[in-house]
């Protein structure tokens, strides 16, 4: 079409030298004239057409280029961003905590009572080389005062199962569960049955969580040091398999106790006396610490100011915690 436009505007020149185009006489245009007219703006119409074809053509071609880079980037960003996952798998996780209870329910406080007298005898009576009576010593201050000491299995000062029910379920659930979700919940709805994206649970080996007494303050501490928790053992939905799926979001840490007062309490057992089988629900920890590592990284602290607390539709006392937004304030964790 440019072609014709090019011939058609050089014949309507052309036929301006040798012909007139207007009338001497009458000024009016002639026939020539209007020919010419009328090929020139034929002309005219063929070019601004091309124009616009060449144009459009061009907005399509840069289009389509621009497309096929966005969809060029955005396949090496996934190849990358399945590097980096890859890179930074989610396993082999670590978990260090502790939790103290203040012991001070009725039902707990002569147990705890029992307790702080026989270690104050113990620690009387003894320089302490060596473990005494299932009890050894944990912790010192500057002045080599014991302030921490640690209870263990067979110490006769452990609570009993008759006189001290209570506080011998406390002790013998004395774990943590620890409840992933990919995407923030409601942490009141939790225990009303939304499915964690990965669940943790720090309780089937009572030899890796401690017991202990603090002196100071009166209060039993549980505590585990580095407890190793595989991936082949959590009840995993698959939606976090990397360090990347955290930032974001919920860590809720639950105490093992406390979820089993929330089972027996919503549950009926047949031919079983429901007095037999129902725990007590007691006042929160005092405090509680969580330190996690994965793998060979750098872990995450949390500390009892970083969590918020809530109640769970049935009663279970949720620690909850928000990861930060993005993957660098993550690693910015102390």
């Amino acid at each position: 079409m440019g072609f014709f436009s090019i011939i058609g505007a050089t014949v309507s020149g052309i036929a301006a030298l040798f012909v007139d185009l207007k009338d001497k006489k009458t000024g009016r245009i002639t026939k020539w004239g209007r020919y010419a007219v009328f090929g020139l703006a034929i002309s005219f119409l063929i070019g601004v057409s091309n124009l616009w074809i060449d144009y459009t053509e061009k907005a399509r071609t840069t289009k389509n280029a621009a497309e096929e880079t966005r969809a060029n980037s955005e396949k090496t960003l996934r190849l990358l961003t399945d590097i980096s996952r890859t890179l930074n798998p989610f396993k082999d996780v670590r978990v260090t905590f502790e939790i103290t209870y203040p012991f001070d329910d009725p039902d707990l406080l002569p147990y705890r009572q029992r307790l702080d007298k026989g270690v104050r005898a113990i620690i009387a009576k003894n320089n302490w080389p060596e473990k005494t009576q299932g009890i050894s010593w944990q912790t010192r201050d500057e002045n080599l005062n014991i302030t921490v000491v640690r209870i263990d299995d067979g110490s006769p000062l452990l609570p009993t199962t008759t006189a001290e029910y209570l506080a011998r379920m406390v002790f013998y659930q004395r774990g943590l569960i620890l409840l992933w979700f990919k995407t923030p919940v409601d942490p009141e709805t939790v225990d009303g049955g939304a499915e964690a994206d990965i669940t943790m649970k720090l309780g089937n080996d009572q030899k890796l969580i401690l017991a202990g007494y603090v002196l100071k303050n009166n209060i039993v501490k549980f505590w585990g040091e580095n407890i190793l928790t595989e991936s082949e053992h959590w009840n995993s939905s698959g939606q976090i398999v990397s360090l990347l799926d955290l930032p974001g979001s919920h860590l809720i840490a639950r105490l093992e106790y406390d979820e089993a007062v929330t089972f027996f309490e919503n549950q009926l057992f047949e031919n079983q006396p429901l007095s037999r089988l129902k725990l007590k629900r007691i006042s929160l920890p005092e405090t509680i610490f969580l330190k996690i590592t994965v793998a060979d990284r750098r872990g995450w602290t949390l500390r009892d100011e970083d969590f918020k607390k809530y109640k769970g539709s049935r009663g279970t006392t949720n620690f909850v915690y928000l990861f930060p937004k993005t993957y660098e304030e993550l690693l910015r964790n102390p």
